[in-house]
């Protein structure tokens, strides 16, 4: 990964401020980075949702940036002061957008992988329930001859009384018989074959 320092500058209570910033972290400040956000989040007694957003941007600045914090740390009400520092600035937002390519999805992932495992509480997003499930449909659907299913699913039909295996054979060995008069030769045993290689 290719880690670049760069210059930006913010404004805070009408005070323009330059500050430098790294586009990249290593994996031991990643680790950090994952770590302080879910521990703000979840701790012995409570699970604070609401604030996961917010301690993300202030990782963000404490983590990237050159910006010193002692202030808002020793402060008496350390929420509302990070509160008051992330949301009146756009450093968070700068930083985000000078990140290495995929860095930030790769926080934010973790992050939530993270809080996760430590509550059991799984917050899967609806499009991406979605796309797995239009994913899982579609590869049960890929393995499937339409032809050959509705042609037994007819011979099916025609059965009177039990459903047997011996009539489900009786179906298939039909619609081969069919095929074969047809051209078509339908040999089961390689179509087993091929399934299980598959």
């Amino acid at each position: 990964m290719n880690i670049e320092s760069k210059i930006g500058v913010y404004d805070y209570n009408g005070v323009e401020q330059e500050f430098s910033f790294k586009t990249g972290l290593t994996a031991y400040e990643k680790m950090n980075f994952i770590k302080y956000v879910s521990d703000f989040v979840v701790n012995d007694k409570d699970y604070f949702s609401i604030v996961r957003d917010l301690f993300f941007d202030y990782m963000i600045i404490k983590n990237f940036t050159d910006i010193d914090l002692s202030d808002i740390e020793d402060s008496q009400d350390v929420v509302n002061a990070v509160e008051e520092f992330v949301t009146n600035t756009q450093i968070a937002e700068i930083v985000k957008l000078n990140m290495v390519d995929g860095l930030l999805d790769e926080l934010n992932k973790s992050v939530d992988d993270n809080i996760e495992y430590r509550t059991g509480v799984h917050k899967s997003k609806l499009p991406e329930s979605l796309s797995n499930l239009i994913d899982t449909i579609n590869h049960g659907i890929k393995g499937i001859d339409t032809t050959t299913l509705m042609e037994v699913a007819s011979n099916l039909n025609d059965i009177s009384g039990n459903l047997t295996v011996d009539n489900i054979v009786d179906a298939y060995v039909k619609r081969s018989v069919s095929n074969e008069k047809d051209g078509n030769v339908v040999n089961i045993s390689e179509k087993i074959k091929d399934k299980e290689n598959d």
